[in-house]
């Protein structure tokens, strides 16, 4: 699943599907209470890869990096760069 560059908050109810084994983010989230990056949201669909289209100082690292592994459900984060 691919998050457009353009998306900077994602709804609660925007994402249903449970069998997404990756996802590819953008590297602009700025929202403090992201859903899709929320542990019991991470959990629940048990993302194998996570994808970030930024480095690891961009704003969507920083919200990843306030979670623990366990509560990433032990994802691979990658960093596409810019």
């Amino acid at each position: 699943l691919t998050i457009p560059d353009s998306v900077t908050t994602i709804d609660a109810n925007a994402l249903t599907v449970r069998d997404i084994s990756a996802i590819s983010l953008p590297a602009n989230i700025t929202s403090t209470n992201v859903p899709i990056l929320s542990p019991g949201f991470v959990q629940a669909i048990q993302f194998k890869e996570i994808f970030v289209r930024g480095n690891s100082s961009c704003s969507t690292a920083t919200l990843l990096n306030n979670h623990t592994a366990d509560q990433l459900y032990h994802a691979k984060i990658t960093y596409l760069g810019e």
